[in-house]
This record gives C-alpha cells, sequence and structure tokens, in this order.
C-alpha cells in the first residue's frame, strides 16, 4: 500500500472525530531536517507494501506543517509512529516506544515497526 502524505484537518479528523469504517492507520512523523526521518523513509515504504493486503492506511506527517500538533497528538520527537484504530466511538491512538538502543541509521529498527503495527492491528 503506498505512503500518503496527510494534512493537518485529516489528522486532526482521525484522531479527534469518530470514524465508522474500521481499520488502521499507521502514521510517520518527520521533519524536513531530521536525518533519521529520511533515512527511514526507504524502510517505511517497504513496510507499507508488506500489509499491502491487508486495511492498513500507511501515511506521513510533516511535524513543520501543524499549527499545534500536541493539541492533536503527544510524539516525542522525530520520527515518530503512530498506530490509529478506527471504527468505534473514539479512535484508539499507541504510539511506538523509542527503541533502546536507537538504530544509528533510521532511529527505529524495521522489526520493531512491524510487530508494533501487528500488535495494533
Amino acid at each position: 500500500m503506498p505512503v500518503s502524505r496527510i494534512s493537518e484537518n485529516a489528522l486532526r479528523k482521525l484522531v479527534k472525530e469518530s470514524i465508522d469504517e474500521k481499520s488502521t492507520c499507521v502514521i510517520k512523523f518527520y521533519s524536513n531536517g531530521c536525518e533519521y526521518c529520511h533515512n527511514l523513509q526507504d524502510y517505511y515504504e517497504e513496510i507499507s507494501d508488506a500489509y499491502k493486503e491487508e486495511n492498513i492506511h500507511f501515511f506521513a506527517f510533516n511535524v513543520e506543517d501543524a499549527t499545534d500538533l500536541d493539541s492533536l497528538i503527544k510524539i516525542n520527537g522525530v520520527p515518530s509512529i503512530a498506530a490509529v484504530s478506527t471504527g468505534g466511538i473514539h479512535s484508539r491512538i499507541r504510539i511506538l516506544e523509542d527503541p533502546d538502543p536507537p538504530n544509528k541509521h533510521t532511529w527505529y529498527f524495521s522489526k520493531d515497526i512491524k510487530n508494533f503495527i501487528d500488535r495494533e492491528k
């Protein structure tokens, strides 16, 4: 499944409003000035391809596009990976914990992202 950029309005709707469709959305939060974020891009796209047969949507959100990101979602910085489950009264939001130790090139390890998605889908 391709990775799509998500706007602030779409992110706000996803995390703050009730969405009837049951699905899992995975969001990579990034910044243009973050080397880890750029290095993670290819892995993130490969991971999205691995889940193309499932009802999982992959998004990327540039934190520089947000006027007040903290009011939408609490992340520790970039890159951050979130899973949002829809189809209930409220969306359920989970944030992938920072790795210990982090990957020196991409921050997250691919297997950690896949395990997180498998737990949250």
